[in-house]
């Protein structure tokens, strides 16, 4: 084999940016274990992929190696977290299976956050979350695991700093897309992550200092989250969120579902008094699927009825539905694909 031909070969295999995946799973306590990968459909054009799982290329195997090895020191320690691999920024969450076998799954996050043109979102969509930027109450953003929540939650709230300027404050667990300074000439974001429970109380009360416009919680998935979130939304700013969920009903469930019992009557009250918006998102290969409601400020509101009565599945008498947004033919050419959250 000739040097140049190494050379090439060498610097084929350290391209895993050219991999299209949204999950890379990396066997960590065995070198030998051949890793795993979800193939981005968005990226592939090909909708049979959606659910599958594929062995990764022999020629990543020097990427997957230096990854591997970021990851030892984590094992035990911090299991949730973010690395960077040369041009990517991967989140991590290493778990030790039930057989002793140690992996990791990774998801890319870009370095830029996307605009919501470049995400595909409907333009009608994107209008009307605008609309309700400088309005109090919560915008709740649900969707299944790897469909696009953090990356559309990111991408609003960015928009919102660049096309009006204002306070930005977000607590995170953990930082994905790094928003944290000057987002535009008028805008500032406080970025701050969560590293114990107690932290989302913590931060909570400091932000309050802050007199935020805007904030951010990513994702909700304990207790002491859910009940800082339904504290800052009924406070003075919009708040965004996102959660794990499966459908607009179920997005405001879960987030139910974390509170304690006693609580939960409560937090439904206070729910149906400010959120403004649920949103839930499915990743398709052609962008995102988009399902929202929006609450008015009519009495006699249909989302506001649902929650303060508790019938959540009546929500879904008031969905609008957005497909992906259409590029024009010149730039579905040049379309390169989004690695989404």
């Amino acid at each position: 084999m000739s040097p140049s031909f190494h050379a090439q070969e060498i610097s084929q295999a350290a391209m895993l940016s050219d991999l299209p995946f949204t999950e890379l799973y990396i066997r960590v306590d065995d070198p030998t274990f051949g890793s795993r990968y979800k193939p981005d459909v968005t990226r592939t054009g090909r909708a049979t992929l959606i659910s599958a799982n594929l062995a990764v290329p022999d020629k990543y195997s020097d990427p997957i190696s230096e990854i591997r090895m970021q990851l030892l020191p984590f094992i035990g320690d911090k299991e949730i977290g973010v690395i960077m691999y040369r041009d990517l920024r991967l989140r991590y969450t290493i778990s030790e299976a039930a057989d002793g076998e140690i992996w990791a799954a990774l998801r890319p996050i870009p370095l830029i956050v996307p605009t919501p043109d470049e995400l595909l979102i409907h333009p009608s969509l994107v209008e009307a979350v605008m609309m309700e930027a400088r309005k109090k109450g919560l915008i709740l953003i649900g969707g299944k695991t790897g469909q696009g929540k953090t990356t559309t939650a990111a991408s609003f709230l960015r928009n919102f700093c660049v096309q009006m300027g204002g306070t930005l404050f977000t607590m995170e667990d953990p930082v994905e897309y790094m928003l944290s300074g000057a987002l535009s000439e008028h805008s500032w974001c406080f970025q701050h992550e969560i590293h114990r429970e107690s932290d989302w109380e913590k931060i909570d009360k400091k932000a309050k200092r802050f007199n935020p416009d805007w904030m951010f919680f990513g994702e909700i998935r304990s207790m002491e989250a859910a009940e800082q979130l339904i504290a800052a939304a009924g406070r003075g700013q919009l708040v965004v969120a996102t959660i794990h969920s499966s459908s607009i009903a179920d997005t405001v469930n879960s987030l139910l579902q974390y509170l304690k019992p006693e609580m939960r009557e409560s937090a439904r009250r206070s729910l149906a008094s400010n959120v403004r918006m649920v949103i839930h998102q499915t990743m398709t290969p052609r962008g995102p699927f988009i399902e929202q409601v929006t609450m008015t400020n009519e009495v006699t509101d249909p989302v506001r009825s649902a929650l303060e009565e508790g019938n959540l599945q009546n929500l879904a008498n008031s969905l609008k539905k957005y497909q992906p947004a259409r590029l024009p033919e010149e730039q579905q050419r040049q379309q390169q694909g989004q690695v989404r959250r």
